[in-house]
């Protein structure tokens, strides 16, 4: 299938990338450090202070109780959605168990069964020829074979599991379109809508709604694209919007109802030969979850601009600040410890603590809801 396979590919030969621990070489990645750690810090915080504390005077040592807070609910927060019926029905369907998949053999002889019954597109231009491999595709372990019947949807039966009788498992393909753009002079097909849903034993499990437009040109940008995924017990939206020519508007909702909003601008428009360091020129955000809001702006254009930027310079460009509520707590800031740059929270009376102080657990217990699943190899990751 050149332009688009729907089917699960060699599930069985899947590799686990580990995640290799962060080496901040470069001045430029430890943005993406503070990203990756606001995230851990507050992207899956399910907190649930009560809103009608926000305008209450806080100390900093209840602050600080709120911030530890927060990060000891993430990990009951991370414990759901790797416990919920979307994550561990795929665990369940690879058996995957201490970094390996049990159910490879069998993975292996339903995805060739399935290529040998998958129709050929006779689409030549990179389109994704929907149409030609809409049926119903269900699996007979008698036979080792799937059976094909008319259908005007792309329908995959099997079962949830090698010791499952029956096809509980239904991925249903329902919709799809696409358009034809320019990029760099050649037609290109982009989708600008799909709808993908998964149920097992009747119930939802996981699910795609997606769709897209884009700008017209030699190299097309999102104007307005939308992505909601469905991974029970949680959904997830994803939109970018283009406010002008260089500047987007991404919106997230993500795990326990964790809200990000993102503004990003570029100094061209010229994307077409897009570097980060000449283009990028500022990002600001606003993270909320109940009463916890984090808040920030990185003067990207300054940043770039400078040559080797010193701990001093990477504060001055990026400025974060947390609240609970309408309550500020403090900023968050880099700070030279032994050799390194490590990420302290400077409290509303000048006092200031070290985030590995609330970071460091957390990972552990992180490490330990993905280990019988992953193995050892999680100490690598982060």
């Amino acid at each position: 299938m050149k332009a688009f396979t729907f089917k699960i590919e060699k599930l069985g030969e899947i590799k686990l990338n580990k995640m290799k621990k962060l080496l901040i070489k470069k001045p430029a990645m430890l943005f993406f450090a503070l990203i990756l750690l606001l995230t851990s810090f507050t992207i899956y915080s399910c907190s649930k202070t009560s809103s009608s504390n926000s305008n209450t005077t806080t100390t900093v040592a209840q602050d600080q109780e709120f911030i530890t807070s927060s990060f000891n609910s993430t990990s009951t927060c991370i414990s759901d959605i790797v416990n919920g019926n979307g994550a561990q029905s795929l665990i369940t369907f690879l058996k995957l168990s201490n970094g390996n998949t049990g159910n490879s053999n069998w993975i292996n002889e339903m995805t060739n069964a399935l290529d040998s019954v998958w129709p050929q597109s006779t689409k030549t231009n990179g389109s994704f020829d929907y149409k030609a491999y809409c049926g119903t595709y269900t699996w007979n372990p008698n036979s080792g074979t799937f059976t094909v019947t008319p259908s005007n949807t792309i329908t995959i039966k099997f079962p949830s599991d090698s010791t499952v009788t029956t096809n509980d498992i239904v991925a249903t393909f329902q919709s799809y379109t696409e358009a034809e753009y320019q990029v760099n002079s050649q037609n290109q097909y982009f989708p600008t809508s799909a709808v993908i849903s998964i149920t097992k034993a009747g119930t939802k499990i996981a699910g795609v709604n997606y769709s897209g437009t884009f700008s017209n040109g030699d190299f097309p940008t999102p104007q307005n694209v939308s992505l909601d995924i469905s991974l029970a017990p949680y959904d997830y939206t994803i939109s970018v919007k283009q406010i002008n020519s260089t500047q987007f508007q991404l919106n997230a909702t993500l795990g326990c109802s964790s809200v990000l909003n993102s503004t990003i601008s570029f100094s061209n428009s010229d994307y077409k030969n897009f570097q980060a360091n000449t283009y990028l020129s500022n990002i600001t955000f606003t993270y909320t979850k109940d009463n916890l809001i984090v808040s920030g702006n990185w003067d990207a254009k300054t940043y770039y601009g400078l040559n080797n930027p010193s701990t001093s310079d990477i504060n001055t460009t990026f400025v974060s600040t947390v609240y609970n509520g309408t309550e500020k707590i403090g900023t968050l800031q880099f700070v030279d410890v032994a050799g390194s740059r490590q990420l302290f929270v400077f409290y509303k009376d000048g006092t200031s603590a070290n985030t590995s102080f609330n970071y460091n657990p957390f990972l552990t217990s992180v490490k330990g809801i993905f280990r019988p699943y992953f193995g050892s190899g999680v100490d690598d990751w982060f």
